[in-house]
């Protein structure tokens, strides 16, 4: 869903706390340039503004299976990140993604460690969709609650007939909003 988002312009920014891979460490931007893969691990629709309920469903329909054709349809390249640290700030970032209140509000708090105070980093991207999608096959290495995959094959042509999802004007005023709301970026990587 987030991945859907992302692609049609409907969000700019991810909230990330991090995947039970990453540990104590936590999670941390390791790339500057990535391909969304749509993962249906975490596609809870409770999660999500104005979704109702979704219906029962077995894990089959929770989770990808070997041999699942995974369609790669964007990438993104990483502007700024902030490390966010004040619930008050992260919610004037409502109407910046998909997610209900409560599940950033949940992210925003969780710890693996007792002592560690509440914080969520916020990312903008720069999201381009693939003229021509990148299709994978599903390997059980992609399953699990993880941030990154290390995926082979993608070819950089693949990047330069790609054109981005909001155009030069509309990024810019977002993130002139993020910069109001959540002042200036931790990281900034504008090139």
């Amino acid at each position: 869903m987030v991945c859907d988002a992302l692609e049609n312009g409907e969000q700019s920014i991810i909230l990330r706390k991090g995947g039970i891979h990453e540990g104590r460490t936590g999670f941390s931007f390791e790339h500057e340039q990535f391909v969304f893969f749509p993962t249906l691990f975490h596609e809870q629709v409770k999660h999500l503004k104005g979704h109702p309920s979704p219906p029962r469903c077995n894990k089959q329909d929770t989770e990808h299976q070997p041999g699942d054709r995974i369609t790669i349809r964007c990438w993104a390249q990483l502007k700024c990140v902030w490390n966010l640290t004040c619930w008050e700030t992260i919610k004037k970032l409502d109407p910046y993604h998909i997610w209900t209140i409560k599940t950033v509000r949940d992210r925003f708090e969780w710890s693996e460690l007792a002592d560690s105070q509440p914080g969520i980093k916020m990312a903008l991207l720069r999201t381009y969709k693939l003229k021509q999608p990148w299709n994978i096959q599903y390997q059980k290495k992609h399953g699990g609650c993880r941030s990154w995959l290390k995926l082979e094959g993608f070819e950089p042509r693949l990047k330069e007939s790609s054109t981005p999802v909001i155009d030069d004007r509309q990024y810019e005023s977002t993130l002139q909003k993020l910069k109001e709301i959540a002042g200036s970026p931790d990281d900034h990587r504008e090139s």
